[in-house]
């Protein structure tokens, strides 16, 4: 076998096996975090809303108790409108 002096041989460069494993490790870890806190801010979310849904039926349910309760005797039951509402007799004047 005769060589060539001008010829080149091809080399194989290793790149830094390093450097792509610490590059991975942080893409992966940050992929964890973010899927993280995206579970946690949907069950936040969820959370809100029932308690939300929770607070709204109590309160209907208040709303229609005490309606129901005024219906049954006006004079001694007032709805609930504001702190300066105040029962008045039938033939009382209008302030």
């Amino acid at each position: 076998m005769r060589q060539r002096t001008g010829e080149r041989i091809p080399v194989v460069v290793q790149r830094d096996v390093r450097g792509r494993r610490l590059a991975a490790r942080g893409l992966w870890t940050g992929a964890e975090l973010v899927m993280t806190l995206g579970v946690v801010l949907l069950l936040l979310v969820a959370h809100q809303l029932w308690w939300t849904n929770r607070q709204a039926r109590a309160e209907a349910a208040d709303t229609v108790h005490v309606t129901l309760h005024h219906h049954r005797d006006p004079l001694t039951c007032p709805l609930p409108h504001g702190p300066h509402d105040r029962p008045r007799a039938r033939n009382s004047p209008e302030p």
